[in-house]
C-alpha cells in the first residue's frame, strides 16, 4: 500500500557494524560479501543489480570551518558549501594553526588482543593527546563540548582514558565503555583531580555529535613488520567521519607518509592539502596569546612543561596593566584575566596629600602614615627627635580633659582617640597622703589608687602598728 517513500541518511558515513572484520568491505575477503553494505547505499549506487533511485543531496553544511571542510570537500562531496555562521569562529587560542597534522614515526605497539579495533597501541600518541588537553584546558577550553579525543582503535582508547583520568573526568560512550571492559579483565579505578569533563570516544561511536577542538590519535605507524598498514581508516566512509567533527580546530597525531601512500583516494589528497598549507609538520606549533612572538613546536610531551606556563601562556611576565597602573609581575597565565585579588608588589606610586612625599610601600599596601626620612625635628616641648619620620613632624599640640597639653599627638589622633595624659602630677588620696609623680591618666580610672605610705597605724583596739 505504499505509495510514496522518502529515505533521508549519507551513504558516505559509517557503514552498518559487522562484528567480524573479515567480513566487512574494508577487507579483502569480506569484498565479495559486502555485508556492511546498506540497502539505502545500495539504492544510492545502484550496484549489485539494484534499482538505482532518484537522489538529491543537501549541499549547505553549517558546523565545520572552511580549512576543516575543505578535507572532505575535494575527496568525497565535490560540492559542499560552508554556511555563513562557519566564517565568524574564533581562531583556537594558544596555537598557530586551525588545522595541523602532528606527523612522527613512532611505533605502534602490540596491546595482546587479536581483534583488529583492539590490537594496536602507540604510546608517544598517548602522551601527546594528555599534555595537549591539558594545554587546551588552561585556554579557558573546559566546557562538555569544547574538547573530544577520537581514536579508531579500542586498546588506544583504553589507555587514553588511563591517562587522562589521572585529571580529568573522561567522558566516555556506553558501547566504548562496554568494549572496553569486555576487552580488560578488570577495569581500574582512577582518581580525577580536575572538574574539568573531556570526551573521549572511537570513531564510530561520534557519528552525529561534534565539539568545538577535536584531537585525533591515528595510531597506525611504520614497524619492524614487513606489512605496515593503516586498518580500516582505508575505509573512506570512517575517515569522512573522522574528519568531520570538529567544528573550530583539528588536531590529528600520525604518520602521513603511511597515511598517504594506504589511501590514494582519501588520505593522499588530505595529506596533500594540509601540506601545501604548511599544516604538517614534526610537533605541536604553539603560540602564547598574550605574547604572539613567543612561538614554539612542542615535539615530544614533556616539552609541554618547559614552554608553557602551569597556568597557561607562555614563561615570559605576564605584563598585562593593572588597574593600578603597573603592569602583572608574575609568569603569563591564562586563568583570572581580570587579575582580581591580584598583590602588585611594585613600589607605589601614590604621593602624600600633606607633605607630598612619594609613598615608600608596596603597592598593594595601604599608603598610611608618610614614612619619609626627615632627620632630627625639634618637638614643641623643646626637646630633639632623632631619626625622625615625615610622619612625626605633623604632630600637633592638644589640650586634653585633664586641661594638660600633649606636644606628641598625631594628626589623625586628635579629634578620634581618648588620649592618655602622660604628665606626672602629685595626687592627694583619700587616705590624706600625697602619691608622687603619678601619671595623670591614673588619677582619671575608676581604679582605686593604693597607697604605698609606711608610718605608724593605731589600729582599733588601741594598739599601734608600726
Amino acid at each position: 500500500s505504499t505509495q510514496h517513500l522518502i529515505l533521508i541518511g549519507d551513504h558516505n558515513q559509517l557503514r552498518p557494524h559487522v562484528a567480524t572484520y573479515s567480513l566487512s568491505i574494508e577487507s579483502h575477503i569480506g569484498e565479495n560479501y559486502q555485508l556492511d553494505k546498506s540497502l539505502f547505499e545500495r539504492f544510492v549506487d545502484g550496484t549489485n543489480n539494484t534499482i538505482k533511485i532518484e537522489k538529491t543531496r543537501l549541499l549547505t553544511q553549517r558546523r565545520i570551518r572552511g580549512e576543516i571542510s575543505d578535507l572532505i570537500r575535494y575527496t568525497i562531496y565535490d560540492d559542499l558549501k560552508d554556511g555563513e555562521n562557519t566564517t565568524e569562529y574564533p581562531n583556537v587560542s594558544g596555537v598557530q594553526h586551525n588545522v595541523y597534522f602532528i606527523d612522527h614515526d613512532y611505533p605502534e605497539e602490540d596491546c595482546g588482543s587479536d581483534l583488529a579495533m583492539q590490537s594496536h597501541v602507540n604510546m608517544y600518541e598517548v602522551k601527546m593527546v594528555v599534555e595537549m588537553v591539558k594545554y587546551f584546558v588552561k585556554y579557558g577550553y573546559t566546557k562538555p563540548k569544547d574538547i573530544a579525543v577520537l581514536t579508531p582503535y579500542l586498546g588506544q582508547m583504553s589507555k587514553i582514558k588511563e591517562a587522562l583520568s589521572e585529571s580529568f573526568i573522561v567522558d566516555i560512550d556506553e558501547r566504548d565503555a562496554q568494549n572496553i571492559a569486555d576487552m580488560e579483565e578488570e577495569e581500574s579505578d582512577t582518581s580525577k583531580s580536575l572538574n574539568q569533563r573531556v570526551t573521549l570516544r572511537t570513531v564510530d561511536n561520534f557519528q552525529g555529535e561534534e565539539a568545538n577542538i577535536v584531537i585525533i590519535s591515528l595510531v597506525r605507524n611504520y614497524s619492524d613488520s614487513k606489512y605496515n598498514s593503516i586498518g580500516f581508516l582505508k575505509s573512506k566512509n570512517r575517515s569522512n567521519v573522522l574528519l568531520s567533527r570538529a567544528r573550530e580546530g583539528m588536531y590529528l597525531i600520525g604518520n602521513s607518509k603511511l597515511m598517504a601512500s594506504k589511501s590514494e583516494d582519501m588520505w593522499a589528497p588530505v595529506v596533500n592539502i594540509l601540506r601545501k598549507r604548511n599544516q604538517i609538520g614534526p610537533g605541536m606549533p604553539i603560540e602564547c596569546k598574550h605574547h604572539p612572538d613567543c612561538k614554539n613546536i612542542v615535539k615530544v610531551p614533556e616539552q609541554f612543561d618547559e614552554v608553557c606556563s602551569p597556568t597557561g601562556g607562555c614563561r615570559s611576565t605576564c605584563d598585562i596593566p593593572l588597574s593600578c597602573g603597573h603592569t602583572c609581575a608574575n609568569e603569563c597565565h591564562f586563568d583570572n584575566l581580570e587579575h582580581k585579588r591580584v598583590k602588585c608588589r611594585k613600589p607605589c606610586k601614590n604621593e602624600h596629600s600633606k607633605c607630598g612625599h612619594k609613598c615608600l610601600k608596596l603597592c598593594y599596601k595601604d599608603c598610611g602614615k608618610c614614612n619619609v626620612p626627615v632627620g632630627e625635628i625639634i618637638l614643641p616641648c623643646g626637646h630633639m627627635l632623632q631619626n625622625a619620620e615625615c610622619w612625626e613632624s605633623q604632630n600637633k599640640e592638644k589640650e586634653l580633659p585633664c586641661g594638660h597639653t600633649s606636644n606628641y599627638v598625631e594628626c589623625w589622633k586628635k579629634d578620634k582617640v581618648k588620649i592618655k595624659c602622660i604628665t606626672s602630677i602629685d595626687f592627694e588620696l583619700s587616705c590624706g597622703h600625697i602619691l608622687e609623680g603619678i601619671k595623670c591618666w591614673r588619677t582619671q580610672t575608676n581604679n582605686t589608687l593604693e597607697c604605698n605610705f609606711i608610718g605608724d597605724i593605731t589600729l582599733p583596739c588601741g594598739h599601734a602598728l608600726q
